[in-house]
């Protein structure tokens, strides 16, 4: 494989993960707000 082929793939992977860790960022974030609201609900009595 040619150094040029080699850094192009480099480079995909390197986007790919930034992708992954953006999203899984995004999870993250949605999982800490279902906490909360979760954690509301119980104490307002929506939750039993």
């Amino acid at each position: 494989m040619k150094r040029h082929q080699q850094i192009i793939m480099v480079m995909k992977n390197e986007s790919e993960t930034k992708k992954l860790e953006a999203i899984y960022e995004k999870k993250l974030a949605d999982l800490e707000e279902l906490k909360k609201s979760i954690l509301q609900k119980t104490f307002d009595g929506e939750l039993k």
